[in-house]
């Protein structure tokens, strides 16, 4: 259990303040506070946050399930809720759906797009999509922790019990050591120092504040991205200290069918997951060292089978022997929605306060937040938030009751 002090003292030793701590944790100021001056007991999806970035981070290198698509042509969109997921239709609210893939509408976790189930007509009509993000990954795994199972149950039922196909999956490498540099793969890259299956040359974006990132691929078959996580996460806090457990990621994506049918069942049936996804990178991409110097100084061309693989690369490729499948379960919890509300919405209704406050025309002398409320109608998604937040107060009162009764 990570203690109030513990915290703290993981919070000065980064050298934050209170909000690029809560911020990170992805919860209120308020809340943050009071978990550091030990006023509120943090839930448990906060000490494993803390435990994994700051205090033990989960050792040098895992792997991560970080999105995922299956189509199930002979259910309907309810279900997969309610068969495939075990998940109450309750907690979802009906959405938009994606005419780029023909369907229709969907069905949301909890209003949130992070965990949705496509369906091409009616969600109880057959032929069904759900699409699961990176951040839906981590939030099903918090409710796969509450079903007492696991991603390979999961699947397994999914695939092989409800004949669904995995369209897309993708795999996300943590790095807790900084094994490589970025800006040296970049650096390879532009020089020449690398070779891979791809026809097309190697995208470079970022920048040295908010991280570099070097990507290799079609996004429609297989994609690899190598990017700073750690810089990332960072500019989002307002921080230059970078160092937030997760310094670097490296994605595999899989948007083929076959292949990710593959991968899928050597995960499953022979239990060779990190295996196949160290294998794709080995197979598409090798970095090798410079290219030797004549006594002029000029580079000798040599091909690739006759040159040294970078080390680097040929010991990341032989770390697969030790890296181990993660999970990062996290709850959808009010307190980060209510951490999003200031973070995004509360400096646009102070602007239109201060907006009012000035020698304008009579249209903004109105309160026009208070206007804009009244008119305002909440959709289906933010009813469906409001019952829950109904349901967890009424679920924190009725603990509230109990203990008065017990003592």
């Amino acid at each position: 259990m990570v203690t109030s002090e513990q915290l703290k003292n993981c919070r000065l030793a980064k050298k934050w303040s209170t909000r690029q701590m809560a911020a990170y944790l992805m919860v209120s100021q308020s809340a943050y506070r009071n978990y550091e001056n030990n006023k509120r007991e943090m839930p448990e999806e906060v000490q494993d946050r803390v435990q994994k970035a700051f205090i033990n981070y989960n050792g040098t290198m895992a792997i991560a399930l970080d999105y995922l698509r299956i189509s199930f042509e002979h259910l309907s969109a309810r279900d997969v809720v309610m068969l495939v997921m075990k998940m109450n239709i309750d907690d979802f609210a009906v959405g938009g759906g994606n005419s780029g893939m023909l369907y229709r509408e969907s069905l949301n976790y909890s209003g949130f797009n992070f965990i949705r189930v496509f369906s091409r007509t009616e969600p109880d009509e057959k032929g069904a999509l759900l699409q699961i993000s990176g951040h839906g990954c981590r939030s099903f795994e918090f409710i796969l922790d509450q079903q007492a199972t696991d991603w390979k149950t999961f699947l397994y039922d999914a695939v092989y019990k409800y004949n669904g196909v995995v369209t897309r999956i993708d795999l996300a490498i943590n790095d807790y050591c900084g094994w490589f540099d970025i800006a040296t793969l970049i650096e390879k890259a532009q020089s020449g120092d690398v070779k891979t299956r791809f026809r097309t040359q190697p995208i470079i974006h970022g920048n040295q504040y908010s991280g570099w990132t070097l990507e290799f691929g079609k996004r429609g078959n297989v994609f690899f991205r190598f990017y700073e996580k750690d810089k990332e996460i960072a500019s989002k806090l307002g921080t230059s200290n970078y160092d937030l457990g997760i310094i670097n990621r490296y994605e595999l994506q899989i948007a083929d069918t076959r292949k990710a049918t593959q991968l899928i069942n050597d995960w499953l049936l022979k239990d060779q997951l990190v295996p196949m996804v160290y294998g794709y990178f080995n197979r598409y991409i090798t970095f090798y060292d410079a290219l030797p110097l004549d006594e002029e100084g000029n580079p000798i061309k040599l091909e690739f089978k006759d040159r040294e693989v970078w080390e680097p690369w040929h010991y990341f490729i032989f770390k697969s022997k030790v890296v181990k499948f993660e999970t990062l379960p996290e709850e959808i919890s009010i307190d980060r929605s209510l951490a999003w509300i200031k973070r995004s919405v509360a400096p646009t209704l102070k602007f239109i306060k201060m907006v009012q406050g000035l020698d304008m025309p009579d249209r903004f002398g109105k309160d026009l937040v208070s206007e804009y409320v009244d008119e305002a109608e909440l959709s289906p998604r933010q009813e469906k938030y409001y019952q829950a937040i109904i349901d967890e107060i009424e679920s924190q009162n009725a603990i509230a009751r109990t203990f008065e009764e017990a003592h």
